[in-house]
């Protein structure tokens, strides 16, 4: 038991490495970091107006004036900087978060930003309505294709867990909905969200193959780490440890 120096427990750290190839992107062009980024500094425990969030209709269900709930509009002007870095987010095309989840702390680090993803939607839902409300309507229409654009990032990612958040495009999806029926939307507007909506891609086959490499990887990581310990120079042991 006392010979632990060097000692770790067991990984398919090849399997891990050719899965960080498959997903590898250049800095420049991956969103993740730029969700890292806004993650670092956003405020989920924020005081939040009710508006936002407990109020039926809140303000991510329907168009709101900023002249009936200026307490929301208000807050919301605080959060600008996150609201604008998340459109340019959504401008990139591609997006991982590294590092890959193949064992518990990792995963554990992807599972903090569930919350958070969850909170940025929200904030851009919230301002778009109120830009149409208030007759922005052009800032609204981009802020409700942007969450598109959060989904489909979320929908790159080989992990169950975020492929089941995409389901947040909904958000964005309902108020354009809601806006080509009700709304007075110009030629230019609808050309702008039918390009956009014809973009959206189904890709679940090829996407529940790649869910199911991360989680077996992560299944055997989590196993074998249990049980087997490796050193440097690759020799392999039964685990000393008292969980083992």
């Amino acid at each position: 038991p006392e010979d632990n120096e060097g000692w770790r427990p067991y990984t398919f750290d090849e399997e891990l490495a050719a899965l960080e190839v498959k997903y590898a992107i250049p800095d420049e062009e991956n969103a993740g970091l730029v969700y890292d980024e806004i993650f670092e500094t956003l405020d989920i425990d924020s005081n939040q107006p009710e508006f936002f969030i407990k109020s039926k209709p809140s303000s991510k269900d329907e168009p709101w004036l900023s002249v009936e709930h200026p307490e929301t509009a208000e807050w919301l002007k605080g959060h600008q900087g996150t609201i604008d870095n998340l459109i340019q987010a959504g401008q990139k095309d591609k997006c991982i978060f590294l590092p890959i989840g193949s064992d518990t702390i990792t995963v554990s680090k992807l599972i903090e930003k569930v919350p958070k993803f969850r909170q940025c939607t929200f904030l851009v839902i919230s301002a778009a309505n109120n830009d149409m409300a208030d007759g922005r309507t052009d800032a609204g229409i981009e802020k409700y294709l942007s969450i598109l654009n959060i989904a489909n990032h979320l929908y790159q990612q080989p992990t169950l867990l975020y492929y089941q958040m995409g389901v947040l495009e909904r958000l964005g999806l309902q108020q354009i909905n809601r806006y080509i029926i009700e709304g007075q939307p110009t030629e230019a507007q609808l050309k702008l969200i039918s390009n956009s909506i014809k973009n959206l891609q189904d890709n679940w086959g090829s996407d529940l193959r790649n869910i199911l490499d991360l989680e077996n990887l992560y299944a055997k990581n989590m196993l074998s780490g249990m049980h087997y310990e490796i050193n440097p120079q690759g020799k392999t042991r039964f685990s000393r440890g008292s969980l083992a």
